[in-house]
């Protein structure tokens, strides 16, 4: 009965609207979920470029999507979305390239085993993947976005968010041990949402949308890999209830990109194809601003430690294009007010 019901009340994407003339960038989009969504904007005729990791894989699903849907115009860039200098490398190769962007879609991510795992970059590696570089990648992007009409930023997040709190303190660097990595997984599909929220007010009157998505418990590779048993189980067993396939998993994610029924929506969690509930944390205006000055000030602390130059000559690096305006504004000494792009 209860698979039943969640096959009756699986959302689907209605729409039939075309995206001929409309550039759209996807993370994780070379396969499970993310690659499903990928085959469907292809259909409707989107430029589409894959920020991949692995750019063996992400050829191998832009050959396999332009063989099924005979639209030539999916690319693969490389992008480690865990790395803030593979994202920054990204930016500039999109800003050089593209004259437009009209979607983004955040998707990619990533859990743990147990331990203390860090990036190169000193992060937390569940915090760097799921929130830290696409809160760099967003805004590096922002300005192309701002300058193409009505485009969309699509966040990936989870249900587990609705278990998530806040530590600012720990959630970076994991410096006080979580017993269990869901924990910290839980807390960065949070400071997606946190995220979300906040961009939603910063960008009030530019014409730029900001939503996030729950895609639902799919049979994905992020279950079938998953090295601590039991979560393995337990999110089998989900998976089994929800009876989704990669297709309908993919439905939320679709309609956030591309359905007339959410132009000027912004600022929302959905899930199935409508709006839900979320997290109350996510509401708190004060701590979301501490969330952004801490993601600002983290990818501040890359950018000094590869150039190393003063905090003061940052004012003058350029992103992308030599149009003589910089891609990295410092607007407040305390990056409360910190932007990119």
């Amino acid at each position: 009965m209860l698979r039943l019901y969640f096959r009756l009340s699986c959302g689907v994407c209605k729409s039939d609207r075309e995206l001929n003339g409309k550039v759209v960038i996807v993370t994780g989009g070379n396969t499970g979920i993310g690659k499903e969504l990928v085959r469907d904007l292809a259909k409707r005729q989107a430029k589409i470029i894959l920020a991949c990791r692995s750019m063996e894989r992400g050829k191998e699903a832009m050959v396999d999507i332009i063989s099924e849907t005979g639209n030539q115009e999916i690319y693969v860039k490389k992008c480690d979305i865990s790395s803030l200098q593979s994202v920054r490398q990204f930016c500039e190769d999109v800003l050089d390239s593209e004259d437009q962007l009209d979607v983004l879609v955040c998707f990619a991510g990533s859990g743990a085993p147990f331990g203390r795992h860090l990036t190169a970059d000193g992060v937390e590696m569940q915090f760097a993947t799921n929130h830290l570089g696409h809160f760099l990648l967003v805004n590096l992007l922002l300005d192309l976005m701002k300058a193409t009409p009505n485009s969309r930023i699509v966040i990936t997040s989870s249900s587990a968010h609705l278990f998530g709190k806040m530590d600012l303190e720990n959630i970076s660097t994991f410096d006080s041990y979580i017993s269990h990595p869901f924990v910290s997984y839980c807390n960065t599909k949070l400071a997606n949402i946190m995220f979300m929220k906040e961009l939603h007010e910063r960008l009030d009157g530019t014409g730029v949308a900001v939503n996030a998505v729950h895609p639902g418990t799919i049979y994905t590779n992020g279950i079938r890999y998953n090295k601590i048993w039991y979560i393995k189980l337990f999110l089998t067993f989900i998976a089994f209830l929800y009876n989704k396939s990669l297709e309908e998993g993919a439905q939320t994610l679709v309609y956030l990109a591309v359905s007339h029924d959410v132009d000027g929506i912004s600022g929302q969690y959905f899930t199935d194809c409508k709006s839900a509930k979320y997290n109350p944390l996510a509401d708190d205006q004060n701590l979301r601003k501490q969330l952004w000055k801490l993601s600002a000030q983290l990818c501040d602390s890359q950018l000094k430690k590869i150039f190393k130059r003063k905090p003061d000559d940052f004012g003058h690096l350029r992103f992308g294009r030599n149009d003589g305006q910089s891609r990295v504004k410092y607007n407040d000494p305390d990056y409360g007010h910190m932007r990119f792009g």
